[in-house]
């Protein structure tokens, strides 16, 4: 049985100044469904990427 890796993610004062920035962008430029999909999957990334599984993503 192959063992499944996990990662703990921090999120930096940087990371998220510019995880505000990116979500500002697309409130400002999307429409609100748009911009609601983009940053929940924005968010969902973040997640993804700690328990190693981007597949999703492709």
């Amino acid at each position: 049985m192959e063992e499944e890796s996990v990662y703990q993610v921090e999120i930096t004062p940087e990371a998220e100044k510019y995880y505000l920035d990116v979500l500002e962008y697309f409130y400002k430029y999307h429409s609100a469904d748009s911009a609601d999909k983009k940053s929940e999957a924005l968010w969902r990334t973040q997640f993804a990427t700690s328990k190693g599984d981007l597949q999703w993503l492709r």
